[in-house]
């Protein structure tokens, strides 16, 4: 029987436009896609941003220090993080969930620039038991650690643990400490596999 529901946040509760933070950013940084690529994910300042490893500040000041021009932070700062988009039918589901006898843990990598974003955007976190956040946390997906960090904040078994996420390398991660896992492609795929395990929507 499942008892407790890890959620994954991003083109699962809400959707999210890479390509499109990717082009405002760029623009709002006056400098080509490719090379703000190079430079953001070539030197691991996102990733090192989403452990928690730099703070809001830091990431800024080391991304004007790499690109070699003035950065104009609070204009860089909308781009990065006006990406984001309600999936309604989620929502709704979620919403259902909250009034059944579930935890519901969310397990997010992201970045305190885009929580804070998202937060304000969508009034959704007071359905959850708690947040696992990377950037709080220290830990990304894939890594077993932030999976066993996540069961370690509930009773349930991990054969008691549905997750839900939409890359299959987080999948294969939590199911290889036992974890039920569902990899998210629809709500229609998501509600039959929930059924299938017991829970009855």
């Amino acid at each position: 029987m499942i008892k407790t529901l890890f959620f994954d946040l991003g083109n699962v509760l809400i959707d999210f436009d890479h390509k499109l933070m990717w082009k405002q950013m760029a623009k709002a940084c006056d400098a080509p896609i490719d090379h703000l690529k190079d430079v953001i994910i070539g030197s691991h300042l996102w990733k090192r941003y989403e452990v928690g490893a730099l703070t809001k500040e830091d990431f800024l000041e080391e991304l004007d220090s790499l690109l070699e021009k003035p950065l104009n932070k609070e204009k860089f700062l909308l781009a990065a993080s006006d990406i984001f988009f309600e999936n309604k039918q989620m929502i709704e589901l979620l919403k259902r969930l909250h009034k059944m006898p579930f935890e519901i843990f969310l397990i997010s990598n992201t970045c305190d620039i885009h929580f804070e974003h998202i937060k304000k955007k969508f009034p959704i976190f007071d359905m959850f038991n708690g947040l696992i956040l990377s950037f709080e946390v220290s830990m990304r997906k894939p890594s077993i650690d932030i999976f066993s960090y996540a069961l370690a904040k509930t009773s349930s078994k991990p054969a008691e643990c549905l997750f839900i996420d939409d890359l299959i390398e987080h999948i294969d991660a939590a199911s290889s400490l036992g974890i039920k896992t569902h990899h998210f492609r629809n709500i229609e795929n998501l509600e039959d596999d929930m059924k299938k395990m017991g829970i009855v929507l």
